[in-house]
């Protein structure tokens, strides 16, 4: 039993290390990251540019996605208990013209992108 606490958290370890080494191939060292989260196997990043979500698995691999802000032309939330569960971001262009994140809470994620996004946060 000893042995299998030991090889997942070294699984666990592997996990987090290949997460993050991924994000830092993602976000080039240019652009200002305003928020980020992970929850272990996804990494959410708002940048002054961009959205960039990164996934790491074992069977699929990395796995990343980045959208301009610009290219962001609306959003919708769920919320359960005060918090933001789903950003659902209409994104033209895309399969199904949209982008749909869902989490124990998005509420940071969605007031960084507002934020950044230069129709809303900042002046244009």
């Amino acid at each position: 039993m000893r042995d299998d606490l030991i090889n997942t958290g070294r699984r666990e370890i592997e996990k987090v290390t290949k997460l993050r080494d991924a994000v830092a191939r993602q976000i080039p060292s240019g652009e200002t990251i305003l928020h980020q989260q992970e929850d272990g196997s996804e990494h959410i990043a708002v940048t002054d540019r961009r959205l960039v979500i990164t996934k790491v698995g074992n069977w699929l691999g990395e796995r990343s996605e980045s959208v301009p802000l610009g290219a962001i032309t609306g959003f919708s939330t769920h919320m359960k208990d005060g918090k933001v569960t789903t950003l659902q971001l209409a994104v033209p262009g895309r399969t199904m013209g949209e982008l749909m994140l869902s989490g124990d809470d998005l509420s940071r994620v969605m007031t960084a992108l507002v934020l950044a996004m230069p129709s809303y946060g900042r002046a244009s």
